[in-house]
């Protein structure tokens, strides 16, 4: 009797503990998720003011150098399959040499 109350206290304990597992590594992704929304706070603004249509502060260039580690973040962040992730970067690093400034930037990158 009391072996079977120490196994069901065991199991129990056992799943608390997953459970607590669990949580902490939700808590672990939303401090990520925090610390990488205080990185990118002014790039969040001018995509905030260019999806509202207010570009009359000289409008929104995109500058790859810049740009590069902050999206390699979010490759990261979102768990993109290092593979994948190389050759997205592959791709910009090689042909986004200008900074965009407008939609036609873009598509000139795609005329290759």
């Amino acid at each position: 009797m009391a072996e079977d109350l120490i196994e069901r206290l065991k199991r129990r304990v056992d799943e608390q503990r997953r459970v607590l597992g669990s949580l902490a590594s939700s808590l672990d992704e939303e401090g990520r998720l925090d610390g990488l929304m205080r990185h990118v706070d002014g790039q969040c603004r001018v995509l905030e003011s260019l999806a509202s249509g207010d570009i009359s502060s000289g409008g929104f260039v995109l500058n790859w150098p810049e740009t590069r580690d902050l999206f390699v973040q979010y490759l990261q962040f979102k768990r993109y399959e290092p593979r994948n992730a190389r050759n997205l970067l592959g791709y910009l690093d090689r042909l986004v040499k200008q900074p965009i400034k407008a939609p036609v930037d873009v598509m000139q990158l795609f005329r290759h």
